[in-house]
């Protein structure tokens, strides 16, 4: 935990656990052989939380559309599934550590960025529902999901990386889902703003 996978040799975590690093070839090939006995059955679970994840949003996100409402306002839905993501992560903490800040040099290195890109689909995908509504305002574009999607992320790997109790931290995935939803809805309300006062210009 303390090197990551790039720093750490098969030496010192053999005298750390107390083994010969001949007992440790008995059950691993290589160093990435045992990162990854750590990591992976965590990565591909969390990738198919996200995935369902990002599948039940993209309803989500139809409904909307189809109910013409203009902006999602649901904060117990949102709030509810941060706390899952956090006590899940919190479970599986040092997993997540491991892969989100001390994977570089194995075949996890690109993991982060992976999870961050398919959460960044979402949302494009969400403003390809709103082509010529939301698309017209040129503040939101990939940087800004990019940057809104990264943000998100870094939370939560900051209070993974804390001293926080689980309690603290569910004290604090509320207050991300809070701020998140709260943010967005309001970028979301100004589109639309935007494009009524737009539209009243031109007729």
């Amino acid at each position: 935990m303390k090197y990551g996978y790039e720093k750490a040799s098969l030496r010192t975590i053999c005298k750390n656990v107390g083994l010969t690093t001949g007992a440790l070839y008995f059950f691993f090939n290589n160093k990435e052989d045992l990162f990854e006995s750590l990591v992976k059955k965590i990565a591909k679970s969390f990738k198919e939380i996200i995935c369902t994840f990002v599948e039940r949003e993209k309803e989500n996100y139809k409904n909307i559309l189809n109910d013409n409402c203009k902006y999602i306002d649901n904060s117990y839905y949102h709030i509810e599934h941060e706390r899952k993501f956090m006590r899940y992560m919190y479970a599986n903490k040092n997993a997540f550590i491991l892969l989100a800040m001390k994977s570089q040099g194995s075949c996890y290195e690109n993991y982060y960025n992976e999870v961050l890109q398919l959460v960044e689909g979402l949302f494009r995908e969400f403003l390809e529902m709103y082509k010529g509504k939301t698309s017209r305002n040129p503040n939101i574009n990939e940087y800004t999901i990019h940057c809104l999607v990264s943000w998100r992320m870094h939370s939560y790997i900051n209070v993974l990386n804390s001293n926080l109790t689980l309690h603290e931290a569910l004290t604090q995935a509320e207050v991300i889902a809070n701020y998140a939803v709260g943010g967005w809805n309001r970028i979301i309300k100004n589109s639309f703003e935007s494009l009524d006062y737009n539209s009243m210009l031109a007729t």
